[in-house]
């Protein structure tokens, strides 16, 4: 083990050779490094996080092991507790594909098939990183899936380089996009020729019957498959806890019943727990690896095979009941701190059409508003980022039920997080759209956590 070096202020210790042994240590140090590694390999570091993760790289090119990192991290304030654990197996699985493949295969192996780290006592966690950082498992992970497979999902996926031209245009680009009015045809002008038809108007395309979206979310909802569009009438116990989207339908509703569900911190443990919850996160990484970026590469005319994207972690589940209230206020993404790159997806579960569904605008500016019309089976894909939205009060006698989320080409991104236009809103596209990017691609087609 490499000689240490004890830090007086936080009592975190230090690897020889750290560029932060040889001098004062800020308390932030393990804090920086959660942050470091949830960023995709792409993104530029300063000078200081460079010479960090160099620092790190070494120790774990010369068998120190990366469960070392997350360890070391985690002693700025003595011995990780679960919470601590759980942040840092997170962080973790964010650093790469290869991250995920093991501790899926762990889980698997040793936890029961379950794969939410809450769901897990602090020793199985620490096991893992030991287990890890030692090289235990990759024998283990060779055998669980094909090794072509596994070193496949260890390479990639892999950004195209980009230039400083390719920046200075994202860095164009996201002002043109702050503009009021928005130039909308300028901005398509700013895209490569071969991108321009999937900003310029909305296209609807099928979602294969395999993925059945439907099935998962009347589960969360406690509604029959079938009754799905009347989930509102379906009959509640005087104690029923809602999932955190039908508890919002059901506050816009006027159904304050709603109201006496548990907190919302365990409202959303309970919403993360559920069995249903992680099926469905697992069928939307398997339709975004196998569906949605091929049909985006090809449509773009680019290479599928390896096709890397920035994806919506989770998709945003909407549950609009019945209301005198509209659900959602005339906005574009961008107001949200979305990037002009950004292509939205919208896929309904239930029919929808008028008051029901989504009101857009057919470009950016035109003001030209319709109502989507579609039913399960169908999801469409458009330039929702500069393209205005928006619900009208859904006075209908069926409830909608979509799903939606987003997507950035990973050329784009790339020049994006290099002119820090992503990292600047992160916070703020969370919040409002239901969770980060994460580096995606359709290098292993038969895999469900490549993204």
């Amino acid at each position: 083990m490499p000689e240490e070096q004890q830090c007086k202020s936080k009592g975190m210790l230090l690897p020889a050779g750290c560029p932060c042994s040889a001098g004062p240590v800020v308390h932030g140090q393990a804090a920086m490094l959660r942050r470091l590694v949830r960023q995709p390999a792409f993104f530029d570091l300063s000078p200081r996080a460079n010479a960090i993760v160099g620092a790190w790289s070494n120790l774990v090119g010369s068998g120190f092991g990366t469960g070392s990192l997350f360890r070391w991290t985690a002693m700025a304030n003595g011995d990780p507790d679960v919470s601590d654990l759980v942040e840092q197996l997170r962080d973790f699985q964010k650093a790469s594909v290869y991250g995920r493949s093991v501790w899926h295969y762990y889980c698997d192996a040793f936890g029961d098939g379950i794969r939410d780290p809450v769901r897990h006592e602090a020793s199985f966690l620490q096991s893992f990183f030991e287990q890890q950082g030692r090289g235990e498992l990759e024998e283990g992970l060779s055998s669980w899936v094909d090794s072509e497979e596994v070193r496949k999902c260890k390479d990639s996926p892999v950004l195209p380089e980009v230039s400083s031209e390719d920046v200075a245009t994202a860095e164009a680009r996201m002002l043109l996009a702050t503009e009021s009015p928005v130039d909308g045809q300028a901005l398509l002008e700013s895209f490569p020729c071969q991108w321009r038809p999937l900003y310029m108007c909305m296209q609807k395309l099928s979602v294969p019957r395999s993925f059945d979206f439907r099935s998962l979310v009347a589960e969360l909802l406690e509604c029959p498959k079938e009754d799905l569009e009347q989930v509102h009438e379906v009959p509640r116990s005087e104690d029923f806890q809602p999932c955190p989207p039908l508890q919002l339908g059901m506050t816009l509703a006027g159904l304050h019943g709603a109201g006496k569900a548990a907190n919302k911190n365990h409202c959303r443990q309970r919403w993360r727990n559920n069995g249903a919850h992680a099926r469905l996160q697992e069928l939307y990484r398997r339709f975004v690896v196998q569906e949605v970026l091929p049909g985006l590469a090809a449509a773009a005319g680019e290479p599928v095979q390896g096709f890397a994207a920035a994806v919506q972690t989770e998709p945003v589940l909407r549950v609009v009941l019945p209301s005198q209230h509209a659900a959602t206020k005339r906005h574009r993404d961008a107001d949200y701190g979305h990037i002009p790159e950004e292509l939205n997806f919208w896929l309904p579960l239930t029919s929808v059409s008028g008051c029901s569904s989504l009101h857009v605008e057919s470009f950016p500016g035109r003001a030209d508003f319709h109502a989507i019309e579609g039913e399960e089976g169908d999801i469409f894909r458009w330039w929702g980022n500069l393209c205005e939205h928006y619900t009208e009060a859904n006075t209908s006698t069926t409830t909608r039920v979509s799903l939606d989320f987003r997507v950035v080409a990973g050329s784009f991104w790339a020049a994006a997080a290099k002119a820090g236009t992503p990292q600047q809103a992160e916070k703020q596209r969370r919040r409002n759209h239901g969770g980060s990017m994460t580096l995606g691609s359709s290098g292993c087609a038969n895999r469900a956590d490549a993204c």
